[in-house]
């Protein structure tokens, strides 16, 4: 789906403080409904708008949507790389067995085995299977056992398992998180309007209930964060005086795809709260602190960046 397509959200709160303001109002809603009848705030409209918040709150949320595809990814990483030291076991043997300078070392000389990627090591293991075949006598007596060949054959095949999921999860996450952000838009549009038409209803004859019916409009100050991660690691960047619902948004905007979350160090591997934001230079994943695992009386203050993939990754996070 095109980048040009993804409806942004037009308003400023976080997805929890909609569902709490929808809930607040439509008390004030069914309070007053006898009065603002005449206002077009029927039965009918309070119960339509109750509707579309159950609706929302049915969806999954971003971070659900993109798990299966992040899950995936680390599973490919560590099948990567598992298979990368296991065929290195083998390199190691030929070495044993016939010294780099040796004729039948020839098949085995492959430079910087643990860093190849995926596809080029699943190439490799033919490779390997049928010289380490040939030659199962000679290396047998310096340790190879041919269930070390059956291993990664098998762990290239689970490899290639792996890689097949990831572009169909991407385009259903897409597709849910337009569906998910036109409901929002259209579910504070008509809060919106309903608490412009009590406030107007009342603004002359009861200032207590007239202000009930206004909308927090102050804008928070936004922070910046940006930079870009270099592939396969992990980058931290400031974030201070927050609270659990400070709003945060963010987008990558060149790489795959990153994950964004608060840990107990500058080091602390991904949670089930991290944030999975993949390359939309036009679109902005949003959440809140707490939603990213942020915890000041626990420590839990570091904001981290995590690229899981060997390109690297330029981001932006607004903060507040």
């Amino acid at each position: 789906m095109k980048t040009s397509k993804v409806v942004p959200l037009t308003f400023s709160c976080s997805h929890d403080d909609l569902i709490k303001l929808c809930i607040e109002k439509e008390g004030f809603f069914r309070r007053d409904q006898a009065e603002l009848m005449s206002r077009d705030i029927t039965t009918k409209r309070i119960d339509d708008l109750v509707a579309q918040r159950e609706a929302l709150t049915a969806m999954p949320p971003y971070v659900i949507e993109n798990r299966g595809y992040i899950l995936a990814q680390r599973a490919c990483e560590a099948k990567r790389s598992t298979l990368a030291e296991k065929i290195i076991e083998i390199q190691d043997i030929a070495v044993n067995t016939f010294t780099k300078k040796g004729a039948k070392y020839f098949a085995f000389n492959v430079l910087a085995i643990n860093k190849l990627p995926e596809n080029t090591l699943i190439d490799l293991v033919p490779v390997f299977v049928h010289a380490g075949t040939e030659n199962i006598i000679p290396m047998g007596v310096k340790g190879l056992k041919a269930g070390m060949l059956t291993t990664i054959t098998s762990l290239a095949s689970d490899l290639v398992t792996l890689q097949q999921a990831p572009p169909l999860l991407l385009s259903v996450s897409n597709t849910a998180t337009i569906n998910r952000h036109e409901s929002e838009n259209a579910l504070y549009v008509e809060i919106t309007n309903m608490s412009q038409t009590g406030h107007i209803f009342y603004k002359k004859t009861d200032k207590v209930k007239a202000k009930d019916y206004v909308l927090d409009s102050s804008i928070p100050k936004v922070t910046d964060r940006k930079g870009i991660v270099k592939g396969n690691t992990a980058a931290t960047r400031k974030a201070a005086n927050l609270t659990d619902r400070t709003r945060i948004r963010a987008k990558v905007s060149t790489g795959i795809i990153l994950e964004i979350y608060f840990g107990m160090t500058k080091t602390t591997m991904p949670t089930a709260k991290a944030l999975i934001v993949e390359n939309n230079p036009n679109k902005f994943a949003t959440t809140t602190a707490a939603d990213l695992g942020y915890d000041l009386a626990g420590g839990i203050i570091h904001l981290i960046i995590r690229n899981l993939n060997k390109e690297d990754a330029k981001f932006l996070i607004k903060i507040g």
